[in-house]
C-alpha cells in the first residue's frame, strides 16, 4: 500500500464522521423509556435532536403548542356548557310561561296562598324558577372567569412561544451557518491533501479548518447556553401555567356545587311540603262551598216522577183509556199471529204496541180509528177481523185473537159497540200511525201517486181500468151482502176471495154476567139501545189482566 492510497482512504473516513449531524452521538439513557412509566411519542427520539432549533420539530415548541391546543380544547368545553345552560333556562322559562297558574276565569280550586292544587303548581313553579336562577349564577361564573381565564392562557401560551422562538432562532441560524463553513474549510483541506504535492500547504489549510471550528464551537456553546435558560424560564412558567388551568377548572366545578347544593336545598324543602300535603282538603273545601248544590242539582231531590208535573189538559176526559191488555195480531206475509199490547182509548182509537214496557218508549206499531173499520164476528177460534179500505193501501184486514175466550169476547164486544154507535164507515178510512204496508198494498199504492198511462187491450189506461174494476168490486161486494141477508150467495167471477161482509147491526149485546167476569177486570154495560150509546156513557176500564197476572203467563198459555 502506497502512502496516496493511505491518505485518500484516511481522508475519506474523515469526511464522513465529520458530516453526521450535531446530535448525532446521543448517549445511550436518552434512548429509552422514561423512568416515570409514560410512554413517549414515537418521533420523540427525532425531536430530541432537534431541542433549540426554535422550528416546528423543537420539542419545546411542540409542547408548547400542545398546551395552546389543550386550553382552546377547555375554552370550547366550557363554551358549549354555557350555551347548553343558557338552552335549558330559556326552555324552562318557557314553560314556566306556559305553566299559568293560578288558573284564570272559574275554576272552583282554593286560591295559590292555600294548600291546595293550585297551590302545589305555585310551588313547583318556584323550585324550577331557583333552577334557572342558579343556573344563570354557573353561566356568569363560567362566561366571566372561566372562558375568559382560558382565554388569557391562551394568548399567555402563544406570546412565550414567540418569545422562545425569537431568542433560540438566531442562535440556531448562526450555528447552522457556521457549521456549513466549516464544511467547506474541511472539504477545502481534504482536497489539498489528496492532490499534494501543490501550491496550497496542506498547514495553512487546517489552521483554517481550526479557526471555524473555533467558531462553531463558540455557536454551539451559546446555543446550549440558551437553550438552558429557555428551559429554567419554561419549567417556571408551566408550573405556574398548569396551577392557573386547574385552579379556574376547580373554580367552575365549585360554582357547579353550589347550584346544586341550592337546587337540592330547595328540592328537599319542597318534598317536605309534599310530605305533609293533606291530598284530601281541597275536595273538602269544594264540597263545604257546593256540597248543597250538588246534592240537590237545580233544586232536584231524585223523587221526581210523572204524576208531578202538570201541564194543559191533564187527565182530560178524552185522554181516558176504556179498555186495554194483551192481545194477539195477525202480521205478515205468512200471517203469524205475533204478541201486541193493545190500548182503546175514550176517542175510538185501537193502539197496538210490541209490548206493555213500550207504552212510555215508542210510539204504537200501529193504530185504527174504530169509527173508520169495520168489524168481522167472533169466531170459534176466539179471532175477530177489524175491515179497513184505505185509498192508498186499498182493502186491507187485520185479524185479532186471544186464548181467552171470555177476553176476546170483551174486547171485540167494546169494538162492535163504538163502530156501530158511529156513522157508517168512511170509504176513506185510513190507518193512523206505524206501517202495514205489505209488498202488495205498496204497490196499489204506488199506482195510486203515479198513474199508468199505458193503453190496455180495453182501450182504457191501466188506471183507467184498475179504478173501474175497483168499483165492480165495490158493487159485487154490496149484492154480496144483500145475498148473504137473503140466504144466497152470488157466484164469484174471479177466485180472488173477498173479505167476509161484516155482520147485521145487532139490538141486543151480553150483559157482563153473561160474558163472566174475571178477577181484576171490569167490563162496560153496554145492554141497553145500541143507538143511544155515546161515548161520555163509557167509563175507563183497568187492563184486561190483573196486575198479579203477568203477561208472560197470557203468552205461556
Amino acid at each position: 500500500m502506497t502512502l496516496g492510497s493511505t491518505r485518500k482512504r484516511f481522508s475519506t473516513i474523515l469526511r464522513r464522521k465529520e458530516r453526521l449531524p450535531l446530535s448525532a452521538v446521543i448517549d445511550n439513557s436518552t434512548r429509552a423509556s422514561s423512568t416515570d412509566g409514560s410512554t413517549a411519542p414515537s418521533n420523540a427520539l427525532a425531536r430530541t435532536q432537534m431541542v433549540g432549533s426554535a422550528t416546528s420539530e423543537d420539542i419545546f415548541v411542540v409542547r408548547m403548542t400542545a398546551w395552546r391546543r389543550l386550553v382552546k380544547l377547555y375554552e370550547t368545553y366550557y363554551q358549549s356548557i354555557v350555551a347548553a345552560e343558557k338552552a335549558a333556562a330559556k326552555n324552562l322559562e318557557k314553560a314556566l310561561g306556559e305553566f299559568a297558574v293560578p288558573l284564570q276565569g272559574e275554576h272552583f280550586f282554593l286560591g295559590v296562598e292555600h294548600p291546595g292544587v293550585q297551590n302545589i303548581a305555585s310551588q313547583v313553579k318556584s323550585v324550577h324558577g331557583s333552577f334557572i336562577a342558579q343556573q344563570m349564577n354557573l353561566v356568569q361564573t363560567v362566561e366571566t372567569e372561566t372562558i375568559e381565564g382560558l382565554g388569557q392562557l391562551r394568548t399567555e401560551i402563544k406570546d412565550n412561544i414567540k418569545l422562545y422562538v425569537d431568542h433560540m432562532a438566531p442562535l440556531y441560524k448562526r450555528l447552522r451557518r457556521q457549521v456549513r463553513e466549516a464544511e467547506q474549510y474541511k472539504e477545502k483541506l481534504a482536497r489539498t491533501i489528496d492532490n499534494l504535492p501543490k501550491d496550497m500547504d496542506a498547514w495553512l489549510a487546517q489552521q483554517q479548518v481550526r479557526r471555524e471550528l473555533r467558531y462553531q464551537a463558540e455557536c454551539e456553546n451559546a446555543l446550549f447556553r440558551g437553550v438552558q435558560a429557555e428551559h429554567t424560564r419554561l419549567v417556571k412558567w408551566e408550573a405556574g401555567l398548569a396551577e392557573r388551568l386547574t385552579r379556574l377548572v376547580t373554580t367552575t366545578m365549585r360554582q357547579q356545587r353550589s347550584a346544586a347544593t341550592a337546587n337540592q336545598q330547595v328540592l328537599d324543602k319542597f318534598l317536605g311540603y309534599m310530605d305533609t300535603f293533606d291530598a284530601k282538603h281541597e275536595l273538602e273545601s269544594f264540597e263545604t262551598q257546593f256540597g248543597a248544590a250538588l246534592r240537590n242539582p237545580m233544586g232536584l231531590d231524585g223523587t221526581s216522577h210523572t204524576s208531578k208535573y202538570d201541564y194543559m189538559y191533564k187527565n182530560h176526559e178524552y185522554t181516558d183509556v176504556l179498555l186495554e191488555g194483551p192481545l194477539e195480531r195477525e202480521k205478515g206475509v205468512v200471517k203469524k199471529f205475533h204478541a201486541q199490547y193493545a190500548v182503546l182509548t175514550k176517542l175510538g182509537f185501537l193502539h197496538c204496541f210490541a209490548d206493555q214496557l213500550f207504552l212510555l218508549e215508542t210510539d204504537p206499531e200501529a193504530s185504527f180509528f174504530l169509527r173508520d173499520c169495520n168489524v168481522g164476528p167472533l169466531d170459534d177460534n176466539n179471532n175477530f177481523t177489524l175491515f179497513l179500505s184505505d185509498k192508498v193501501v186499498g182493502r186491507s184486514r187485520y185479524v185479532f185473537r186471544s186464548h181467552d175466550r171470555e177476553v176476546i169476547r170483551q174486547w171485540w164486544s167494546i169494538i162492535d159497540a163504538i163502530i156501530r154507535s158511529s156513522p157508517s164507515p168512511n170509504k176513506d178510512g185510513t190507518i193512523v200511525g206505524g206501517s202495514l204496508r205489505d209488498p202488495e198494498t205498496a204497490a196499489r199504492a204506488i199506482a195510486i201517486s203515479h198513474p199508468n198511462t199505458m193503453p190496455t187491450a180495453s182501450g182504457l189506461t191501466a188506471s183507467e181500468l184498475a179504478a173501474r174494476n175497483l168499483e165492480e168490486d165495490n158493487v159485487r161486494r154490496s149484492m154480496s151482502r144483500d145475498s148473504h141477508s137473503a140466504g144466497h150467495v152470488l157466484p164469484r167471477e174471479t177466485s180472488a176471495p173477498l173479505p167476509p161482509p161484516p155482520p147485521p147491526p145487532r139490538t141486543d149485546l151480553p150483559s157482563p154476567q153473561e160474558l163472566g167476569e174475571k178477577p181484576g177486570t171490569r167490563f162496560l154495560d153496554l145492554n141497553h139501545d145500541i143507538d143511544e150509546l155515546s161515548l161520555d156513557d163509557v167509563k175507563p176500564a183497568s187492563v184486561i189482566m190483573s196486575p198479579a197476572e203477568p203477561q208472560q203467563q197470557f203468552f205461556a198459555n
